[in-house]
């Protein structure tokens, strides 16, 4: 079975990786650093959803925001929390999950569709972020709420916010010296 690192065992030291540098974080003063970088991303992404004034005025946070915030804030390293996989992988979910919202009118479906098509879009864009899933599960129970009005959720506060907690987390890495965000090591993997 091929995966998204094209071998079980290049995923498995992603993970690996992944891990050790979460557990690094608990080790330190990291933990405080992440989560108030964190809660200065979530707070700004709710600011700027309430500033741009967008139609929909129940959606100021996603909560998936909150998984991708974790990841990005106290992974790092992990391939999954990179700036390609948190916003292309959350803006293809968003996307999917709309489209099917106004192609399909049947709530189960509809989720169904979505995650599956989800994982199918950023399985092979290399947009893997786990959290988007929650995203496609979000666009898809919004119902048809139109076509413009759909992808304008795409936008704000899908792509706008996701993009405002990645350009957080890198301002963060200047200024405490961290590396991020940080070349995918499956590409070497697969070379090596």
């Amino acid at each position: 079975m091929s995966s998204l690192c094209q071998t079980r065992e290049s995923c498995e030291s992603s993970e690996e990786a992944a891990s050790s540098i979460a557990q690094a974080n608990l080790e330190s003063s990291g933990i405080i650093r992440a989560a108030i970088g964190a809660s200065i991303a979530i707070a700004l992404v709710g600011f700027l959803v309430l500033l741009l004034a967008i139609p929909f005025p129940d959606v100021i946070f996603i909560p998936s925001f909150g998984a991708t915030a974790t990841l990005i804030f106290m992974c790092p390293g992990s391939p999954y929390a990179q700036p390609w996989p948190a916003i292309g992988g959350n803006a293809m979910a968003a996307s999917i999950g709309v489209l099917i919202a106004t192609a399909v009118h049947i709530p189960i479906l509809n989720v169904a569709l979505s995650v599956g098509l989800t994982l199918i879009s950023i399985s092979l864009s290399r947009a893997f972020h786990p959290p988007a899933g929650a995203v496609a599960v979000t666009a898809a129970m919004s119902g048809d709420v139109g076509f413009t009005h759909g992808f304008l959720f795409v936008i704000v506060p899908v792509t706008v916010g996701m993009s405002l907690i990645v350009v957080v987390r890198a301002l963060l890495a200047r200024v405490t010296g961290d590396r991020y965000p940080r070349q995918l090591s499956c590409r070497r993997l697969r070379q090596g």
